[in-house]
This record gives C-alpha cells, structure tokens and sequence, in this order.
C-alpha cells in the first residue's frame, strides 16, 4: 500500500509518500541525476517518487479497486516509466503516448 499526503502552503507545498508495498526491497537515500531528485529502490533502479527542478513531481500508486495479478515478467519496471516520465516537459502528453502493455 501506498500513502500520499499533500499539505499546501502558503507559497509552496509538501508532498510525502510512505510505500510499505514490499517493505524488504530497500532504498537507497535520495538519489539526484539530470535535475530529479529520488528515492531509487536498489532493486529494480526505479523509484515510487519523482520531483523534478522544474517542479513536476510524480508519485506511483497501485490500482484502487482491483488487486493487480502479480506477473514474474513485466517488459519494464513502472518505477522505470515514473523516471521516465519525470524527463518529459509535458508530462501529460507522454502519458498518452507511452505503451504500458505488458507494465
């Protein structure tokens, strides 16, 4: 399961994220590359949470009202297409365009 918490403030707001989905595959500390800031599970090198200098941020979270059949084969972690996404200038126009078969 994952919690996400969103507090606005006066000029700025605090976003936080608690995965416990898997609470034995660990995270290394904030990991920065290109200007995104994230935690990068040692596992698969993706993450759960994105937040970008631009200030985009993205956060992963399971389906809400069907549990997912877990497969042993996915084509490409979704933690990979949070960092994948994070990259795009209109965010919203990648999600439109990228192939999640088989995700």
């Amino acid at each position: 399961m994952y919690t996400v918490t969103y507090f606005p403030l006066k000029n700025k707001i605090v976003l936080t994220s608690n995965r416990d989905e898997k609470p034995n595959r660990s995270a290394q500390e904030i990991h920065s590359e290109k200007g995104i800031f994230y935690p990068k599970d040692a596992t698969k090198n993706g993450t759960w949470f994105a937040v970008s200098e631009s200030g985009n941020a993205l956060i992963l979270l399971n389906g809400a009202f069907e549990n997912h059949p877990e497969k042993t084969n996915y084509q490409k972690s979704r933690g990979l297409i949070v960092l994948d996404l994070i990259e795009e200038e209109n965010i919203f126009k990648s999600m439109e365009l990228i192939d999640l078969e088989n995700i």
